[in-house]
């Protein structure tokens, strides 16, 4: 029997905690898949910012940083990895998922956009990268020292499709995320399909956008049954013979559905819509209540 390495257990212990807390958001129905990917990029900005901003980043030596990294890596298994940087360029403290933080690294990472950008700035990046064809969120935040210098620099790289395949595993309804023309995930996605699009938030990509397809409207649903109808009722009656010695006898046509009944019918299957509707209304803000207990809770 193989035994699963610890590194890999605990791997497999944070997707798994990530993926119950996502779980509980998780909607019924499209609308709210937005809500749930807005949410969880939101909540994992905002843990991100936490850490930044704790003294124990800025004036700890590498061994504590890196561990506080290590625990940040094992709660939101979608960060990739975390990096403190100098003010030379230097990476002095770093936690790569999958990989042994090094005690001592020194390597030089002052040319990257986001490091630039937050020295000369003195203020936080929000962007996006892009490495061996996967993309990458990328956060940071400057380290101030004395008269507001900037003493470095922290940053944190989201894997996106990581992430987005953690909420699109519990859900069948199709899905795209695109920024403007650039498709940035797909789910299910048929490219002939009516949709919806609608902005959404995920900090650091601009112009982002969430398609949905377009809901079967219930009056579109009852039209096989008006047809139906109208052809029933358009069958002609057969006309009877006429001899002299015999009354003229007419054939009754057949019995035609009532209107009455139609009607009842089609406020039935309304009736029901509406109930389904409701429930899922129900679950959505059960779960959304789950969710910001989730975000809101106190670390």
């Amino acid at each position: 029997m193989s035994i699963m390495k610890p590194a890999k257990k605990a791997r497999a212990l944070g997707w798994l905690a990530f993926s119950l807390a996502l779980l509980a958001s998780i909607p019924a129905y499209s609308a709210s898949i937005k809500d749930t990917v807005s949410a969880s990029f939101i909540a994992l900005k905002k843990d991100f910012d936490k850490l930044a901003a704790s003294k124990s980043i800025a004036k700890s030596r590498p061994g504590p940083v890196n561990a506080l990294f290590a625990a940040a890596l094992k709660k939101n298994p979608p960060v990739s990895s975390l990096v403190k940087v100098n003010a030379k360029g230097a990476v002095i403290s770093e936690a790569v998922r999958g990989e042994r933080p090094k005690k001592k690294s020194h390597r030089k990472i002052g040319r990257e956009d986001w490091y630039v950008f937050t020295v000369k700035n003195k203020k936080a990046f929000s962007g996006t990268s892009e490495e061996n064809g996967k993309n990458y969120l990328v956060w940071a935040r400057p380290l101030f020292g004395g008269k507001k210098r900037v003493a470095g620099v922290v940053a944190e790289k989201i894997d996106l499709a990581g992430c987005l395949d953690l909420i699109s595993g519990e859900t069948t309804a199709p899905f795209l995320i695109r920024q403007e023309e650039k498709i940035l995930y797909s789910h299910n996605w048929r490219n002939d399909s009516s949709f919806l699009e609608e902005p959404i938030t995920i900090p650091g990509i601009e112009k982002v956008t969430f398609l949905t397809e377009k809901p079967v409207t219930v009056a579109r649903a009852a039209e096989p049954l008006d047809i139906s109808v109208q052809k029933v009722n358009a069958v002609p009656a057969t006309p009877a013979q006429v001899t002299p010695e015999k009354p003229v006898l007419v054939k009754k046509a057949p019995a035609k559905i009532s209107k009455k009944r139609v009607l009842e019918i089609i406020i039935l299957a309304i009736v029901i819509l509406l109930l389904i509707i409701l429930l899922f209304r129900f679950y959505i803000w059960l779960n959304h209540k789950f969710l910001m207990h989730s975000i809101n809770k106190p670390y």
